[in-house]
């Protein structure tokens, strides 16, 4: 008996030193994954997270305003933008399960989901076969006549993919689309939205074949049964009630105004993708959630829910690169990601980041 009880005391003692020691290794290890790479940095595959404000929102704001920015994604020539936009898979699953409702009115919209429901009918293919088609495509557009670009237009259409459907949309190519396809597309075309200012934009120039949605949502099933909670917890907050009225957006706001009389948002750009509001902006905006007192715990639920979201993001992006091993990779999204997603994307063996200010600025470094 008192052998039995030696031989279980010495095993917990050996499985209390080697949880110590995996402990101390994963500590040491923890954020150096990149290092034990023997793909030298330079060659590795080069993602640029370019924080960007919601353009649609801006009083004042027309696409030219943005044509410094273009200017200079062009240059620095990604083989892969992508866009704050839902990808099909997942707007598919949202519209089997009435939880997401409301998140598919809001980020999907009726007008999308009615074009791509003719399209499905027009080409008889379904969103997801319609999706597999658009992933297949590297022949760019300028290699197309109108026909093969009228097909492109409604495949893109059929899968959700509209902004894409916009890099086949000429004055040849839409003579041959019904009146709805081409009143649409017309209209989308005209947005002020950045997926279509800045990305198709940008697309176009380079003659990119897509625009890769990246964006996630599925965890707002869990966020709109604690939004009550959260929308509590900040309005009764003197600190929560009055971050807006704080640097870094109070300088934010003061940029935007000159950017706009100057009738150029570079500036604003360059501010958004800065450091110093990257910083700022995770302290103010998103640190908050640990700073106030919520009911039920919602705030740390809403920091769990943010995580998921920049996690599916972060992989949608990577899988959209797997399709381009090794080139560059421009994703162009809304300024509160910048931060999670650049820390996210680094862990990896053949990924580094890119200084997207750097990238905005004038003298550009073709191979940065």
């Amino acid at each position: 008996m008192r052998l039995a009880s030696l031989v279980a005391l010495l095993a917990s003692l050996f499985f209390a030193l080697t949880m110590t020691f995996g402990s101390v290794v994963a500590a040491h290890a923890q954020g150096r994954v990149a290092e034990a790479s023997s793909r030298p940095e330079a060659e590795r595959a080069a993602f640029a997270i370019l924080a960007t404000p919601h353009l649609g929102a801006i009083d004042g704001f027309k696409p030219e305003f943005v044509s410094p920015v273009v200017e200079r994604i062009v240059a620095w020539q990604p083989s892969v933008i992508g866009i704050e936009a839902l990808p099909p898979e997942e707007i598919e699953a949202m519209r089997q399960n009435e939880a997401y409702s409301e998140v598919v009115a809001a980020f999907v919209g009726e007008e999308r989901l009615l074009q791509a429901e003719q399209a499905q009918q027009a080409t008889g293919l379904s969103a997801l076969e319609a999706q597999a088609i658009v992933e297949g495509w590297t022949t760019p557009p300028s290699s197309l006549d109108a026909d093969q670009r009228q097909v492109r237009i409604l495949n893109a259409l059929a899968a959700y993919r509209p902004e894409t459907a916009l890099l086949y949309w000429d004055a040849e190519s839409k003579a041959g689309l019904g009146q709805s396809v081409a009143s649409y597309l017309a209209k989308l075309a005209a947005s002020a939205n950045e997926r279509v200012s800045v990305a198709v934009a940008s697309a176009r120039a380079l003659d990119l074949s897509s625009l890769a949605p990246i964006d996630s949502h599925l965890d707002k099933d869990i966020y709109l049964a604690v939004v009550d909670d959260l929308q509590d917890g900040l309005v009764a907050d003197p600190e929560a009630a009055s971050v807006t009225q704080r640097p870094p957006y109070t300088t934010q706001d003061g940029i935007t105004r000159e950017a706009l009389a100057q009738q150029n948002l570079l500036p604003l750009y360059a501010f958004l993708n800065s450091q110093e509001f990257g910083r700022a902006d995770v302290t103010a905006q998103f640190d908050l959630f640990n700073r106030v007192d919520f009911a039920n715990r919602t705030g740390r639920v809403r920091q769990s829910n943010w995580d998921e979201r920049n996690l599916r993001i972060a992989a949608n992006i990577r899988r959209a690169s797997a399709k381009r091993p090794g080139e560059r990779v421009l994703v162009l999204i809304g300024a509160g990601h910048k931060p999670f997603l650049d820390e996210l994307l680094a862990v990896s063996l053949d990924t580094r980041s890119v200084d997207t200010q750097a990238l905005l600025s004038v003298d550009i470094d073709p191979q940065g």
